[in-house]
């Protein structure tokens, strides 16, 4: 590790849902309100099962993240933030002391912070540096396609397994072909415990584990 770092977290999200009632019902093609209860919670669950197989927070919030050199004035092109996409930095500090707005740069969708010195891109230095912002996915507004794919997908199985015995895994219909079940509990296999076309799905967005 380069550094050590810490992160408070001073906004939390207040919903970790990535696609909403009303965008599942119209992939389900459900239109009374009868399994609304049922619907959310699971679309609360499977979003939480991909951050976790993300390895990362996805929703936004607004954080305070401390990163401490090990070694004092360590040199580096730019600095990779926890949370991102970036929306906004509020305040940036380096050794106590503030950034002014064109004293660096956001590349927000890549979470990368670039240190700027007349308008040119420099090397940050120091030994700890403090940036407030905020950042994540937020829920109608910028949630990939991906990652709300992959939830309605794994509601879907939730909703679709109601009319069938849990115990069966498969079925073979003549002339047809034949269909795998999975559900939540009973993963079919592929990394961190989720279907291929899942993992797929999420695979950009994933933190590999250090």
């Amino acid at each position: 590790m380069d550094d050590y770092r810490s992160l408070k977290v001073t906004t939390q999200a207040a919903s970790v849902d990535l696609i909403s009632l009303a965008n599942l019902k119209a992939a389900l093609n459900i239109t009374d309100t009868s399994l609304d209860a049922f619907l959310q919670s699971e679309i609360t669950a499977a979003s939480g099962v991909v951050a976790a197989a993300c390895n990362r927070t996805l929703v936004n919030e607004v954080v305070e993240e401390t990163i401490r050199y090990v070694h004092p004035y360590r040199r580096r092109a730019a600095l990779r933030l926890t949370r991102y996409p970036i929306v906004a930095v509020s305040m940036v500090t380096v050794d106590g002391v503030d950034l002014s707005d064109s004293d660096y740069e956001v590349v927000n969708q890549s979470g990368f912070l670039q240190r700027l010195s007349n308008d040119g891109i420099i090397q940050w230095s120091g030994s700890k540096v403090v940036v407030a912002y905020s950042g994540g996915f937020t829920l109608g507004a910028n949630v990939p396609s991906g990652l709300s794919e992959a939830v309605t997908r794994m509601v879907k199985a939730k909703y679709y397994a109601q009319s069938r015995d849990p115990m069966i895994k498969g079925e073979d219909v003549v002339g047809v072909g034949s269909t795998q079940y999975w559900v939540g509990s009973a993963p079919g296999g592929g990394d961190a415990g989720l279907p291929a076309d899942i993992m797929g799905l999420i695979s950009p967005f994933r933190e590999l584990p250090v």
